[in-house]
């Protein structure tokens, strides 16, 4: 589990993530130019999101050094629908150089224990159809599609902010 420590070498982990989506999906991606900018907006966000009573950051670390983290929380289901609440993977990431080596697995396994203990029964993610190498990662680790998010632009912007 993340702690106060963690914040700055998240927030860098954070950054690459960005700008790695950036390049998938870059209207739906905020135009942030700097590190500042992002950090700005970053630290109340995940200062907010780990507020919530059922949220949780994990972090896996290397010869001392962040190298990957994952944003966790629960969430029930509708009252139409039955069964347990879900454990939602907000956003995993392992640094690039880091990638194959079982951390992701071992962030994933975590997520999974951290859901079963608050009595989650699936593990649930979104993720860029474009984006292969997290789409091959997900499916190893047994992941089936389920539903598809459909998104349709409403306000009339031009899809950069």
């Amino acid at each position: 589990m993340a702690t106060a420590r963690d914040a700055a070498p998240l927030t860098e982990l954070a950054w690459d993530l960005l700008n790695y989506h950036a390049g998938l999906t870059p209207e739906g991606t905020v135009p942030l130019q700097t590190y500042g900018e992002f950090e700005a907006v970053w630290a109340p966000y995940l200062h907010d999101f780990l507020l919530e009573p059922d949220s949780e950051a994990m972090v896996a670390e290397l010869n001392g050094r962040l190298v990957g983290y994952s944003l966790l929380a629960l969430r029930d289901r509708p009252p139409i629908f039955v069964g347990p609440p879900d454990v939602i993977i907000a956003e995993l990431l392992v640094a690039p150089e880091h990638r194959r080596a079982g951390i992701g697995a071992a962030l994933m396994n975590a997520a999974y224990e951290w859901g079963r203990k608050r009595g989650a029964g699936y593990a649930r993610l979104h993720v860029y159809e474009a984006n292969a190498d997290a789409m091959g990662f997900y499916e190893h680790e047994g992941f089936i599609p389920h539903e598809r998010v459909l998104l349709k632009r409403i306000d009339g912007g031009d899809g950069n902010g």
